[in-house]
């Protein structure tokens, strides 16, 4: 049996490889990101782009913080949700040691990576959002969930999941349901009566591992989730994408000198935003609006092209119709008659052999990939009519230089 020493070993190894592994990543994209060169073409500023992973660690833990609040605050001021607090944990399989005795775990399967586990409380998570339905229709629900590493490493789930009231008692059954259904480990279901505090109930659990202070934990926890390809934030729906957020603050600086107030919401205030999407296949142009305050300072446009990628997965289930002893003649008859069934196993009870029949059952669902390109990004100052900001005046200096080149050739 391995040692308590070897789990030492394993885990200081294990930390080490991810700390190694996230500084040269780091260094790949703070060296590419150097040798990009930016121009300004209306005033000829060349501009360097900074790499800061610490900060940008930082800016995501405080995004997720920010849209987990404003979730919260309209929660509340609906009136008609519930909180549940879950945890959901992958079973002994995936976990190569086990933490309490710091033994080898001999039911360790080494096929059961932390990626696989990782896509497995996915899978799982996706059914308690997606398929909660009550008298077959589905019912919607809002979510904030975050993915860390356990202490041996193994991905384990938190999130804040907002139910309507009356449903409360259902969903628990049907997060129960798919806990057994995908074989998880142990798990928790918590049903907060404050909503309000909702928020700081999730981030006492997640702030010390999803928040690093130092470098090296930063190293650590970026390691563990670039090298295994998770992503820790989700959430349900957003007040604000942060591609428009970060853009628009970086320009604007709205959120400097805030205290009590949400960055999220001043933009929302001080901006009257637009998003024209057009669809690349039916060339279909939708217009989303996200903010649209009569006293907003600035205008927002965005135009950007979307592609679709469709994705199919067929899902085996299979189930048990009816049981039969072996020399059972009505089981012969049954099997001669009905082609799609098949005998999935025997077992054996004292002296009684029999078989289980099942019927298999093919489910086929499909997931669309969705892919944006921004072509135009303007911000404009109401009042003035300036454009502060214009996505197109920035090219790469090589690109303008090249643009300059053809120019000349055209004369």
């Amino acid at each position: 049996m391995k040692t308590t020493k070897n789990y030492k070993n394993y885990l200081k190894q294990s930390k080490r490889d991810l700390i190694d592994y996230s500084i040269k990543k780091e260094n790949q994209i703070k060296k590419f990101k150097k040798s990009l060169e930016v121009i300004n073409t209306k005033t000829q500023n060349l501009i360097k782009i900074q790499h800061n992973p610490l900060q940008d660690s930082k800016d995501n833990y405080l995004w997720f913080v920010y849209n987990q609040k404003l979730l919260e605050q309209r929660m509340a001021k609906s009136g008609d949700y519930t909180t549940l607090f879950i945890t959901l944990t992958l079973n002994s399989s995936y976990h190569k040691y086990s933490s309490h005795s710091q033994s080898y775990n001999k039911n360790y399967n080494e096929d059961n990576t932390i990626n696989k586990g990782y896509q497995l409380l996915n899978k799982s998570f996706r059914t308690i959002y997606k398929n909660f339905k009550i008298k077959k229709v589905h019912q919607k629900i809002f979510f904030s969930k975050v993915v860390e590493p356990h202490k041996d490493l193994t991905p384990h789930l938190h999130s804040i999941i907002y139910v309507k009231t009356q449903y409360v008692e259902q969903m628990k059954q049907h997060i129960k349901n798919t806990i057994k259904n995908n074989e998880l480990g142990r798990y928790d279901i918590e049903q907060i009566e404050d909503i309000n505090r909702s928020s700081s109930y999730l981030l006492k659990y997640v702030q010390k591992s999803t928040n690093p202070k130092s470098e090296q934990d930063f190293h650590f926890f970026n390691g563990w989730k670039k090298q295994n390809k998770i992503r820790v934030f989700t959430h349900s729906n957003l007040e604000l994408p942060r591609y428009i957020f970060k853009k628009v603050n970086s320009i604007l600086k709205l959120s400097e000198g805030l205290k009590d107030k949400n960055p999220i919401s001043e933009v929302l205030e001080q901006c009257h935003i637009i998003v024209n999407t057009k669809d690349k296949s039916t060339k279909e142009i939708t217009t989303k609006i996200y903010s649209n305050n009569s006293n907003s300072k600035y205008k927002v446009v965005i135009n950007r092209t979307r592609k679709i990628h469709e994705i199919e997965e067929k899902i085996k289930t299979y189930t048990q119709k009816t049981t039969f002893g072996i020399n059972d003649p009505k089981r012969m008859v049954l099997f001669e008659k009905i082609e799609d069934y098949e005998i999935c196993e025997a077992f054996q009870s004292g002296d009684n052999y029999s078989n289980n029949f099942y019927d298999e059952n093919i489910i086929e669902t499909k997931d669309k990939i969705y892919d944006y390109k921004i072509n135009d990004f303007k911000i404009q100052n109401i009042g003035s009519g300036e454009i502060l900001y214009n996505k197109n005046d920035f090219m790469l200096l090589d690109k303008y230089k090249y643009k300059l080149y053809l120019n000349k050739l055209d004369i």
